[in-house]
This record gives C-alpha cells, sequence and structure tokens, in this order.
C-alpha cells in the first residue's frame, strides 16, 4: 500500500490549525482532484475525487468515515470507493502561542481491475499530493 507522510509547520495556534483540519469542505478544498463533499453525518462524508490512472481519468465517489477525533492533537479516518481504499491521520504539535507542527500521513490501495495499473502511479503520486496538500493548508489557514 503506497503511503506518504509529510511535516510541516503553519504559522497559528494549535486551535485554529484544528478547526480547518476539522471542517471537511476546507480540507477538501486542498485534497488534490477532489471535486465535491457531502457531509452525511458527524463522522461521515462523501467525496467525489477525480483519479488521474496514466492517461485515464474517473471519477470516484468515496465514503469517508472518522475513526479518531482527539481535539486538538489527533485524527483519523478511513475511505473507501469503487476501486480505492485509503487511510491517514493528522497529528498537531503546539511549537509556540502562534505556530503548529502538523504530521500528515495517509496510505492508498487500489482494488480490483484498476489495481495492478494504478499501484504504481498511486506510488509516484502520492507523496506530490500530501505535499500540495500540506502547502494548501499551511497557506489557507495563514490567511485566514
Amino acid at each position: 500500500m503506497p503511503e506518504a507522510k509529510k511535516i510541516f509547520e503553519v504559522n497559528a495556534p494549535i486551535e485554529k490549525v484544528w478547526g480547518f483540519l476539522r471542517d471537511m469542505k476546507q480540507v477538501g478544498s486542498c485534497v488534490p482532484g477532489c471535486e465535491g463533499i457531502c457531509i452525511v453525518n458527524e463522522k461521515d462524508t462523501d467525496w467525489k475525487v477525480m483519479v488521474s490512472f496514466g492517461p485515464f481519468s474517473k471519477a470516484i465517489i468515496m465514503r469517508a468515515h472518522t475513526t479518531l477525533e482527539d481535539p486538538p492533537n489527533k485524527g483519523e479516518w478511513t475511505a473507501t470507493g469503487d476501486d480505492l481504499y485509503t487511510k491517514g491521520s493528522v497529528e498537531l504539535k503546539k511549537i509556540s502561542e502562534h505556530k503548529t507542527e502538523v504530521t500528515y500521513w495517509s496510505s492508498v490501495s487500489a482494488n480490483g481491475i484498476l489495481a495492478k495499473l494504478a499501484e504504481p502511479i498511486i506510488k509516484l503520486k502520492i507523496s506530490a499530493d500530501a505535499a500540495e496538500f500540506a502547502e494548501c493548508v499551511k497557506g489557507k489557514v495563514e490567511k485566514a
């Protein structure tokens, strides 16, 4: 299962960073390929994500479920879709009153007919997506 880990600092208090990461619509605006989010309930959301496999693209609906919430320190989730399974976490650490360290981790695995084609592409793409997510979160939280 390909995975990525990105550690980055945000020039904002831990509570502000947690508030952003707890808002799935805000998080979705930073997830590469995310085209929409529907809040199902407090722990579940449906995500429409455009996934590219080489020259092919496919829209996938994924159901995400929050499996752990320890405000403002840690959150974990899983998500399942037609051909993908993902899990991840965010851990926040207060560096100072106005600076927070964020550790973002995610893993993705492909299922079904796309698995053999998708796994090598996911391995190449997951780190770049994690870096893009981190830059977006940092930028949006610091500007808010």
